[in-house]
């Protein structure tokens, strides 16, 4: 049976730091590169002669889904040529996996190392799919199609907060029977108040 190397990555905005398990859980080495692109073919190249050094067939490298970071350190793994001799499998892990995971080892303490040491683990176990990459025809309008949807939610969030605020301390000043109140919005917004709720974000 063919030996596998299992890579976890835990990923920041400036540096990556990363751990290297073999199939035993054993340490091959642990290193931190920097999060660019010079960063990630030093990755590679690591990742490559760790696996020729102890005769690996197979390659597992996992990294957590930290807000976009992970985003082109995912896309230079899946596109490096070296890493497919190595039927490389590249997962990205929803951090509440890893939270999950990290528990059942109670005396640990909370460092970059550790984390990625406990990635690699999880890889480890076996109960991790790998992510395929992204079709970039249409990764990009999905990534701003995402951010949209997120800016309209906060901003009707925030439109909601702010007219209720509104309308609380409004109605603390006026009555709103002899109209002081629908005059007040009227001539604030330039237009009758409940148009003010119902216009458009």
């Amino acid at each position: 049976m063919g030996k596998t190397l299992f890579v976890g990555i835990d990923i920041g905005s400036d540096t990556n730091v990363v751990r290297i398990l073999d199939d035993t859980g054993k340490d091959v080495c642990g290193f931190n590169v920097s999060n660019d692109l010079p960063g990630a073919e030093r990755l590679v190249e690591r990742i490559v002669n760790e696996a020729e050094l102890i005769d690996a067939d197979k390659v597992k490298i996992g990294m957590e889904a930290t807000n976009l970071y992970w985003w082109h350190l995912s896309q230079a793994l899946h596109e490096a040529p070296e890493l497919s001799a190595f039927s490389a499998e590249i997962a990205v892990i929803n951090s509440k996996v890893i939270d999950g995971f990290k528990n059942i080892y109670t005396d640990v303490v909370k460092t970059d190392a550790v984390d990625a040491w406990v990635i690699a683990d999880c890889l480890r176990f076996g109960r991790v799919r790998p992510t395929p990459p992204p079709d970039m025809t249409y990764a990009p309008l999905q990534r701003l199609t995402r951010f949209r949807y997120h800016m309209v939610s906060n901003f009707a969030r925030e439109k909601n907060r702010a007219l209720n605020l509104y309308f609380k301390t409004i109605k603390t000043r006026f009555d709103p029977e002899d109209g002081n109140f629908f005059c007040f919005v009227k001539k604030l917004f330039g237009q009758e108040p409940e148009n003010v709720w119902y216009s458009p974000l």
